[in-house]
């Protein structure tokens, strides 16, 4: 399973993920839901803010009244030569949503991150890649979301 994309407010959850079929090829599927998550899905995700800050190059008070929204996953494929033939390697990319709350105003501000790669692409890539503590704060936001598909969620078990 290959999550694409969580959305979180206050008013449902939703995740969009791909899994590999029988057949080689790739299921997507979106789950759009009002039941509420697992206080562990909320904290992993917010234990993103610090990468929003630092991504965006805001100071740390900036995010006293940030709470962290979303993730949005995706893969570059790139080719590459090695001997004789060409190898594809995928690499992660990601951005990050948030929204804060400004004074004067009942309306927050929405925040997106620029997109960030796990890894540089080859010798020249300028990009700074995700930091291993950034990966794995985001491999613990996938494993709570897959606990929610799984039926795991505030009020129980939906599949016991």
């Amino acid at each position: 399973m290959e999550i694409k994309k969580i959305k979180l407010n206050d008013k449902h959850v939703q995740i969009m993920y791909e899994i590999r079929n029988d057949s080689g090829g790739v299921d997507s599927h979106t789950v759009c839901s009002t039941d509420k998550p697992l206080p562990s899905l909320v904290m992993a995700l917010q234990a993103l803010q610090p990468d929003v800050l630092t991504f965006l190059e805001l100071p740390a008070s900036y995010g006293k009244t940030m709470r962290v929204t979303g993730v949005v996953f995706a893969k570059i494929v790139q080719k590459k030569k090695q001997g004789g033939g060409m190898i594809e390697t995928e690499i992660m990319q990601v951005s990050i949503h948030a929204r804060k709350n400004l004074i004067g105003t009942s309306q927050p501000v929405n925040l997106v991150t620029p997109s960030r790669l796990a890894q540089v692409r080859n010798d020249t890539d300028t990009n700074t890649p995700l930091s291993a503590t950034t990966l794995d704060r985001l491999e613990k936001v996938c494993a709570e979301v897959k606990r929610y598909i799984a039926g795991e969620r505030a009020q129980g078990e939906l599949f016991e």
